[in-house]
């Protein structure tokens, strides 16, 4: 690698794309130098692998700083979101229980002049297969 690609102007695009949360390939990709010049960069250069991973950090600083300040000023949807993800076991939303069960038949009224199709829900797609078999044939009728 040639240091000579690391310029200032280079080095500054790196460090405002990790402070904007960019992944390494990203940051090369603006900085127009490949991922083997960063890393050569890093090894040659002490504290910038650790200076790269604190500036990666700051969106997530930024996003808690910005939920916190919702709370502050007691935002209840926030505070109902934040719940949901910090305390799932307490405050996750519940998915609605389903009622079907296997074997049961299903019928959907797609059009009044039609013959009614009837989808049977079961595990194994043999009478699945069978419920479609029977429906075509009604409409053959």
């Amino acid at each position: 690698m040639s240091l000579n690609k690391m310029t200032e102007e280079r080095i500054g695009l790196l460090r405002k794309c990790f402070a904007e949360g960019c992944t390494d390939k990203e940051a090369c990709l603006v900085a127009e130098i490949s991922q083997k010049t960063l890393s050569d960069y890093q090894r040659r250069t002490p504290g910038f692998a650790e200076e790269k991973e604190n500036l990666k950090a700051l969106p997530i600083f930024k996003a808690r700083k910005i939920i916190n300040n919702a709370l502050d000023k007691e935002d209840l949807d926030v505070a109902k979101w934040f719940l949901e993800r910090k305390k799932k076991d307490e405050f996750a939303l519940k998915q609605p229980e389903t009622n079907i069960n296997f074997g049961e038949h299903i019928t959907i009224d797609l059009d009044s002049d039609e013959p009614q199709p009837t989808i049977d829900v079961t595990p194994d797609t043999q009478s699945i297969e069978q419920a479609t078999d029977d429906t075509q044939h009604t409409k053959d009728d």
